[in-house]
């Protein structure tokens, strides 16, 4: 013989049906929360763009400030990790060019 479900807790899909009006104000709150975050984006990524012109105006190439911007975020131990990585590699492919920025700034100087 089949049971009949009187009480709604007993039946989730009873309960919501009861709370349809609670589930419709909740969805309506999480659109205007996701509208405020996609207006907020939409600003912040208007700042970020106003930035890497700023950037590409001082004749930095905004792939490699940003580069340096997620490296400047690493812990340091992972900073140096990545910086020891990046000069081996670098040295290995044979560049050809200084890797140290500070002996090559001083013979720069000295040339000029």
């Amino acid at each position: 013989m089949a049971q009949t479900l009187t009480d709604a807790s007993e039946n989730p899909s009873a309960n919501a049906q009861h709370n349809v009006a609670e589930i419709n104000k909740s969805l309506r709150e999480c659109r205007d929360q996701m509208l405020d975050i996609r207006s907020q984006r939409r600003d912040l990524n208007e700042q970020a763009g106003d930035i890497r012109k700023r950037v590409k105006d001082l004749g930095v190439d905004t792939r490699i400030f940003e580069q340096n911007v997620r490296i400047h975020e690493m812990e340091s131990e992972a900073r140096a990790a990545y910086m020891t990585d990046f000069q081996i590699c670098y040295e290995a492919m044979n560049q050809g060019d200084q890797m140290d920025w500070v002996t090559a700034s001083g013979a720069e100087q000295a040339a000029e």
